[in-house]
């Protein structure tokens, strides 16, 4: 049994938080972006359609995934925002 424990614990461990900014070109868009971003593998995705981002976690895995749906423009580690233009 501590087998299985660890190896959900790894899973578990495996997720992290992102926050995915949409292109302007998709910003009225956003909810069907967010559905291609699921079926890409994006968890516990919530929209802000004020903000133009997707937050979620995903595994590693599906990173490349995420990054390639139409009207992603970045895919960045929840805490690692940077601002543009400064």
């Amino acid at each position: 049994m501590p087998k299985k424990k660890a190896a959900a614990s790894e899973k578990t461990a495996r997720k992290q938080k992102v926050i995915v900014t949409i292109d302007d070109s998709h910003a009225e868009k956003i909810s069907e972006v967010k559905e291609k971003l699921v079926k890409a593998g994006l968890q516990q995705a919530t929209a802000n359609e004020a903000l133009g981002m997707v937050f979620g976690s995903i595994d590693g895995a599906n990173r490349t995934a995420i990054k390639k749906v139409a009207g992603v423009r970045a895919v960045e580690d929840e805490g690692e925002m940077t601002a543009s233009g400064e």
